[in-house]
């Protein structure tokens, strides 16, 4: 029998049921919180610091990834995958037990980390265990997950609070990171080859707090001004780390970042379409539950429901797309996808206008 139709071992199963599961909290992290973060704000107060709820986990999250990789190229990944899930499990339960805004964003960002671990390294994994005809049927699978957390990930999050408290929101995150932890570490074993990689420790404590201060500059503008000590200092100093960053990129033997891939014209138009459909999918993730709920006076469910709806596209987009691409080219598929993206997000934005013009009563003739 070839190798390549070679069928799927128990072993093999197990693990991917372990890794699917480290995905799938990770992925519906991303999404179960938003819903109830108005709930949220409401019992803890701090609607100044509500965007740092969701910049400090996805700072955490991305920019320690290449960090995590390569310590799983030195020490397994194994050990790597589990800490992570060992930091995002821990910091569910924290955010679970959180009592103020500073507490829950410091929590967020512990989930981050753990974030950062798990999903690369779970792709490398089934890497890893499938040979390559077996690894193409698998990858649609595990794929699958962040489309099925995008479209239930909001509906869940807003039943939930509405039903036994948001804290739960984040404390059903420990049982099935205590399963997929158990699952990989009963059943993978994994031979080490120790590989030594030079780590630019440096241009990831720069970036890092850089891109940090840069995000407190403008969200503390708001209530100090720009002309304020605190905003400017924290503009110098994002400016400072930033160009750190830079220069021990540039010098770094294995760079956290490679300047090749960004040389190509492909992978610089592509990153700058994925930043601005991050941009607006994790925004509107973020802002339109308190639209919701504060502004158009409906519940937690209803704002679940409005982002789930908005998060069918995402793979039901990825379906068609992908097979169109083929008759059709690449180019035409994106132009198409982003002018979606912006015309869609420009008419959400007159959302609470057109509801307040539907709820107006009429003058009777």
């Amino acid at each position: 029998m070839p190798s390549a139709d070679r069928p799927i071992t128990r072993e093999q199963l197990l693990i991917s049921a372990g890794v699917m599961a480290g995905i799938a909290v990770a992925a519906l992290d991303s999404t179960v919180v938003g819903t109830a973060m108005p709930t949220i704000i409401g019992q803890l107060g701090g609607i100044e610091a509500y965007g740092w709820v969701f910049a400090a986990y996805l700072l955490t999250a991305t920019t320690t990834v290449p960090v995590f990789a390569s310590l799983a190229d030195s020490h397994g990944r194994k050990p790597i995958f589990l800490a992570g899930l060992a930091l995002f499990v821990g910091g569910s339960a924290l955010c679970g037990l959180s009592q103020s805004m500073l507490q829950l964003i410091v929590f967020r960002a512990i989930q981050g980390l753990g974030a950062g671990a798990v999903q690369p390294i779970a792709f490398t994994i089934v890497g890893d265990i499938f040979e390559p005809r077996q690894r193409a049927r698998m990858q649609g699978l595990f794929s699958s997950v962040w489309g099925l957390s995008a479209i239930v990930g909001p509906a869940l999050g807003g039943l939930i609070t509405a039903t036994v408290g948001w804290r739960w929101v984040f404390y059903l995150n420990v049982p099935v990171g205590l399963l997929a932890a158990g699952l990989i570490a009963a059943v993978l074993h994994e031979h080490i080859e120790p590989r030594v990689h030079r780590l630019n420790w440096i241009g990831s404590v720069t970036l890092t707090v850089g891109v940090s201060l840069l995000l407190l500059a403008p969200s503390e503008s708001i209530q100090l001004g720009w002309s304020s000590p605190l905003v400017v200092g924290s503009i110098l100093g994002a400016l400072v780390l930033l160009m750190a960053f830079a220069r021990s990129e540039a010098a770094a033997r294995e760079p956290l970042i490679s300047r090749d891939l960004l040389r190509r014209p492909v992978v610089a138009a592509g990153l700058a379409v994925g930043t601005l459909a991050g941009v607006v999918m994790f925004g509107l993730t973020a802002y339109v539950p308190p639209l919701i709920q504060g502004v158009m006076g409906g519940s937690p469910l209803d704002a679940g429901i409005a982002v789930a709806a908005m998060s069918i596209g995402w793979p039901l987009g990825s379906i068609v797309s992908g097979r169109t691409m083929l008759r059709f080219g690449a180019r035409p598929i994106v132009l198409i996808g982003t002018g979606m993206l912006v015309l869609g997000t420009a008419m959400l934005t007159q959302a609470a206008v057109i509801q307040s013009l539907s709820t107006r009563p009429r003058r009777p003739r």
